[in-house]
């Protein structure tokens, strides 16, 4: 072969690698588009078939979003470029939902968070500087406490209802908001933000305005913004003695294996452990679990008689009603956990194409008492519970049952809010990049405090993390 016929076939070749990789380039946001598409009507799918808030036809707002976030998701989801961008587009539509059971989780690995040397938090109406890198010179104006007034000249509650809000925060829960106001100043990759290029504070007298400097979001930043938007990690179960009092710690009702065999050996042990003056039991990070882990602590340590004694006081003395949706997908974990009536009569409710099948129980009757205490003498220790913000599902369902209880102290942060949607169903997404979370039970009775946080007696002003300090606030309390 001839050299110019060498070089005309590499051109050839160069040429259709080039116009290959434009090609690949031009097709990759389409294949990325129609992918996350694809994950939306699977997602909108699972929510019209088993989700319990779909056939709520008291829930207007579930509804009206279920159509509303769907057109606005859509026209989000015209521009994405990658899998990252439709992890954002997600978060939107999800979050619209206003609803701590409907959630994502992402399997991508996102760019490298950057910030501009300082962070912000929301607390009560003013977002504060609340860290700040003592080495970025250009912030030498700006001080710890300082509050943001504009971002891009946007008056900052503008800027965070409109930005912030809908992309970091599933439900309207104190702290909910406040974990997603972390976010102001925290550069993702989240295409749908304009990145903040000006900030405006105040110390109280006068505003200062500065041009933002970005650089990668390192340890000092990141411990401050992890103590905000997630409790401390590798919490386990745990009992210990203090001052003359049982320090119980349950960071979760999901317990491991290891965990459940000194849990049940606790159980066995309550009534013992009562003699002390006082007895803690410290949520921090609890963010529920399984019922069966919380009830029989406190049929346990009263025993059964004695809150039978409280009649229509306490919520274990009620029947109890949920109400399941009413689906294929739903009746095979429903067989799991119910008797042969039960499954006999959501059969024929399937059959009959009805929305919910109603459930109905006693405390009393159910086999979830890991331990059985027929001691039913006075209860001598005071009995108090420490929550934080996280505390929602089953944590809070046993906070409201042991305030039922007279004499018992809440101590520490408000609860979340808790909703009366429950069981949230995961499944993962065609694209494998999600799983999405939705409730497929609706409980009905009782409905004491739903919608609401639960208050503590006794509030503590300070980083409710800080394991010295939080300490000697309890025992200043337990104490006297």
């Amino acid at each position: 072969m001839k050299i110019y016929q060498v070089l005309f076939l590499l051109c050839l070749v160069v040429i259709f690698q080039i116009t290959s990789v434009f090609a690949s380039e031009d097709k990759a946001p389409l294949d990325h588009k129609a992918k996350c598409l694809k994950d939306l009507e699977f997602f909108r799918k699972h929510i019209i078939e088993n989700s319990a808030p779909f056939k709520n036809t008291d829930d207007k707002n579930f509804n009206a979003w279920f159509d509303k976030g769907y057109g606005h998701t859509k026209e989000l989801i015209e521009d994405i470029r990658d899998v990252n961008d439709c992890y954002y587009a997600m978060k939107f539509y999800l979050n619209g939902f206003d609803s701590s059971h409907v959630s994502l989780r992402g399997y991508m690995q996102l760019p490298a968070e950057k910030y501009p040397g300082l962070l912000t938090a929301k607390y009560n109406n003013h977002h504060v500087v609340m860290y700040k890198h003592p080495g970025i010179s250009y912030l030498h104006n700006i001080n710890v406490g300082d509050r943001v007034t504009h971002i891009n000249d946007i008056p900052i509650d503008q800027y965070f209802n409109e930005y912030i809000l809908p992309f970091y925060a599933n439900d309207n829960s104190e702290f909910t908001i406040k974990a997603a106001s972390v976010y102001t100043f925290i550069v993702d990759g989240n295409p749908y933000i304009p990145l903040p290029l000006t900030a405006t504070f105040t110390d109280g007298t006068k505003e200062k305005k500065v041009e933002l400097k970005y650089t990668q979001l390192t340890t000092g930043p990141l411990i401050a913004a992890r103590n905000i938007r997630q409790p401390v990690p590798d919490q386990h179960f745990k009992v210990k003695i203090v001052s003359n009092g049982v320090w119980i710690t349950i960071p979760s009702f999901y317990l491991s294996r290891e965990d459940s065999v000194f849990y049940t050996g606790m159980l066995s042990k309550l009534k013992e452990l009562a003699k002390e003056d006082y007895i803690l039991f410290d949520l921090r990070g609890n963010k529920g679990g399984a019922a069966k882990w919380s009830r029989p602590i406190i049929r346990n340590l009263w025993g059964d008689d004695y809150i039978k004694s409280l009649g229509n006081k306490h919520d274990y003395n009620s029947t109890w009603v949920k109400k399941v949706r009413i689906s294929k997908l739903n009746f095979l974990e429903f067989k799991q956990t119910s008797n042969a009536s039960e499954i006999k009569n959501y059969a024929t409710a399937l059959k009959n194409n009805d929305n919910y099948f109603e459930k109905k129980w006693k405390i009393y009757n159910e086999d979830l008492n890991l331990y059985t205490n027929k001691d039913n003498s006075p209860v001598k220790a005071k009995i108090f519970i420490l929550t934080d913000h996280f505390c929602r599902s089953t944590c809070w369902a046993f906070v409201s049952e042991l305030l039922e209880i007279p004499g018992v102290t809440h101590l520490g942060l408000p609860t979340a809010i808790q909703s009366n949607y429950s069981y949230a169903r995961k499944v993962r997404s065609p694209s494998e990049h999600f799983d999405f979370f939705y409730p497929t039970e609706i409980r009905t009775y009782p409905n004491k405090n739903l919608g609401q946080a639960l208050i503590p007696s006794k509030i503590f002003n300070g980083d409710i993390r800080d394991e010295t300090a939080v300490l000697n606030w309890v025992l200043s309390i337990t104490e006297n």
